[in-house]
């Protein structure tokens, strides 16, 4: 984010809120929301993340659902420009963008929803023309809230195949990461071709495919 816009963190459970999930992932949930906040601010503004908890029983802003399970809830606001109803009514469909062409590919919040979707999570947002965006993301806690337990899952995951990954546009070279990520892949980002080859010799024994740019500097 630039100076001019601030950002706040703001955390309501006493205790760690614990959900099983992909933390690259949930990173890159994060970052997309905020990148897309960060561009719908003209000038000075502010970016809020907050945590909490939801109960059976209570409704999920955006969704309006009645929650049946302990779920975690993470909602970014932004004091941006809003959008209509037709607009927010589309937000989460794949290549569907209001940015001006080279700005943006239509898939940032579409990769998101599928990460929430992939951990059985849901996503909804609620914004305004003028009056900024709110994107609620809500995922199942994990009922074992130990970082023991947690840690021992972990290392009992399998282990994931390594993808290269050449690309120097810093947009799409993200989009490809996160792609793969959510595929279910470990992939390693390049931005040149010296950065490119010194990645291959040093992970070709373990390296399962190359994603490489056609039109590579380097």
């Amino acid at each position: 984010l630039p100076a001019s816009i601030d950002l706040a963190y703001t955390a309501e459970p006493a205790e760690p809120v614990w959900i099983h999930a992909g933390a690259n992932q949930i990173q890159q949930v994060l970052m997309n929301i905020v990148i897309n906040a960060r561009d719908a601010i003209v000038g000075a503004g502010r970016v809020e993340i907050s945590v909490g908890i939801l109960h059976p029983g209570e409704i999920c802003p955006a969704t309006d659902r009645v929650i049946e399970r302990e779920e975690a809830i993470v909602l970014i606001r932004d004091n941006g420009q809003g959008m209509p109803s037709d607009v927010s009514a589309r937000a989460f469909e794949p290549f569907f963008t209001t940015k001006l062409r080279g700005k943006g590919t239509g898939l940032g919040l579409s990769i998101v929803h599928g990460i929430v979707s992939d951990h059985d999570g849901m996503i909804g947002l609620l914004s305004e023309s003028g009056s900024g965006t709110t994107v609620i993301v809500s995922l199942p806690t994990y009922a074992n809230s130990s970082p023991d337990a947690a840690t021992a899952t972990a290392a009992s995951a399998p282990v994931r195949d390594l993808v290269l990954v050449a690309e120097d546009n810093a947009d799409v070279g993200e989009l490809m990461v996160a792609a793969l990520e959510s595929a279910g892949y470990r992939p390693i980002l390049s931005r040149d071709g010296d950065a490119a080859m010194q990645a291959f010799r040093e992970h070709a024994h373990e390296a399962k495919m190359v994603v490489m740019d056609l039109d590579l500097p380097k």
